[in-house]
Order: C-alpha cells, then sequence, then structure tokens
C-alpha cells in the first residue's frame, strides 16, 4: 500500500505563474494550485521532512528558480499542509488579499545580502586610537601577571568590547547610508561575533542591481585591508515577506 502524501510548500507565486523547471524535494514534480488571484509553489512529500542539506538546498532552488518568471513570496523550510483544498482554503483563499499586494509590491524587487567583516588587527589598531583608555591600560598591564591584575584585566576586557561594539556600530550606519540611494528596504541584523561590521539584506529594485553592485565594488576598494565583504544575491525577498507560518 502506497504511503500517504501531503503538499510541501515552497512560496506564493502570481496566478499566472507556471512551475519552475527542475524537480522539488525528494525528487517529486513541482506543481502550481492556483486559486484567484495567486498559486501556491507545491510538490508532494511523504512526511515527515527532513531537514538536511539536500532538502534545505532544494527549498532554496526551487524559489530561486522560481523567481526568474516573476515575484514569489518565499514560505520558511518545512511548510507541510496535508492536501490542495487545505492550500486553497487555508492559504490562498483566506490570504488572498494580502497575498496579491504582496506578490505587486514585490514584483521587480529582489533581496541582496552583505556582510562586512573586520580585518582583527586593522580592528584592533582602531580600538586603540579612538580609546585613550584602553592603551593606557595596555600599557600598565604589559608584562603583570595576569593573578595580580585580574579586575584590572576584566576593566580592559570591558573596553575593548564596548569600543569595538560603537565602532561596529559606526561602520555599519555608514555602509547603509552610502548604499541607502540604491534600495527600497533595509534589514541589519544584530552582529554573530565581534568583528562583524555589517550583517544587511537589502531590497533592491531589479533594474539597479548593476548599480549596487557597483557600489559593493567601490566600498570593498574604499575598505581593502580593514573590511572583508561577502556578497550574495539575487535572492528571493525572505527578509521582507510577511506569510502565515502555519497553515
Amino acid at each position: 500500500m502506497p504511503m500517504p502524501t501531503e503538499k510541501y510548500v515552497y512560496g506564493v507565486v502570481a496566478a499566472d505563474a507556471a512551475a519552475p523547471k527542475g524537480k522539488g524535494i525528494g525528487g517529486r514534480p513541482l506543481q502550481v494550485i492556483r486559486e484567484e488571484a495567486c498559486a501556491a509553489l507545491v510538490s508532494d512529500i511523504t512526511p515527515p521532512v527532513q531537514a538536511g542539506k539536500d532538502e534545505l538546498t532544494t527549498h532554496a532552488d526551487v524559489l530561486q528558480r522560481a523567481l526568474e518568471s516573476g515575484p514569489v513570496l518565499p514560505m520558511q523550510f518545512g511548510v507541510v499542509v496535508p492536501d490542495e483544498q487545505v492550500v486553497r482554503e487555508q492559504l490562498l483563499g483566506a490570504f488572498a488579499g494580502e497575498l496579491s499586494e504582496q506578490l505587486h509590491d514585490f514584483d521587480g524587487k529582489v533581496e541582496l545580502h552583505l556582510r562586512a567583516v573586520f580585518d582583527e588587527a586593522a580592528l584592533m589598531e582602531d580600538v586603540v586610537s579612538s580609546n585613550a583608555k584602553v592603551l593606557a591600560l595596555s600599557e600598565a598591564l604589559r608584562d603583570k601577571p595576569p593573578d595580580a591584575t585580574y579586575y584590572e584585566r576584566i576593566e580592559l576586557g570591558q573596553e575593548v568590547a564596548q569600543t569595538v561594539e560603537g565602532i561596529a556600530l559606526e561602520e555599519c550606519q555608514q555602509i547603509v547610508e552610502e548604499l541607502s540611494p540604491l534600495f527600497v528596504d533595509a534589514l541589519v541584523n544584530d552582529p554573530q561575533h565581534e568583528r562583524v561590521a555589517c550583517d544587511a539584506a537589502f531590497l533592491v529594485e531589479q533594474e539597479k542591481l548593476g548599480d549596487f553592485d557597483g557600489a559593493v565594488d567601490g566600498l570593498g576598494a574604499q575598505h581593502q585591508g580593514r573590511l572583508t565583504f561577502t556578497y550574495t544575491g539575487p535572492h528571493p525577498p525572505y527578509s521582507f515577506v510577511e506569510l502565515p507560518l502555519q497553515v
């Protein structure tokens, strides 16, 4: 007896969109379920869905291919519903107005991701040059045993951490400000470690991609030896779309 299948939902596309080429998770064919002014991009799946590397990669690849043909509102990984009727009634029907509005708003726009990381030596130079207390404490602690200077070293560590935070915040603000003429919206993420100067997603009109690329190249040249930039995209607007997490 065959195992029962459910519908894995990748995202929402325009009602006239076709399923992108290629397969979905588990090698299953991609399908489009249409209802009113929008459609859901799905494939059959035998639950439970595994969050392995292949599955995560396929989820992203399907959405990336869909983006080539028009706007796509990406679902988070792992949204599975019992059948086509639930997709129609509890996703497409229940949120028809909101989904149609977002498809219109995101048409012709993509997400780009930019991450800037400080060179460690350059960052420490900035810390010392911008905070005289750090230099003074460092000099006072030089060649002294750690056990005898425990509290002074804690104070030094706190001074360094606060200074690094301030430098990173200012750097990120300058990066976002420099790019501001070229994006529609931006979302700055909290840094994952102290050397991250900026970790941000940008919503950019596709016609401005070349200009944005050029601006990022300019930032790389301007900060060579001080900041290393990682730049990816265009992607579907993961950071800017608001979809129901469960249907």
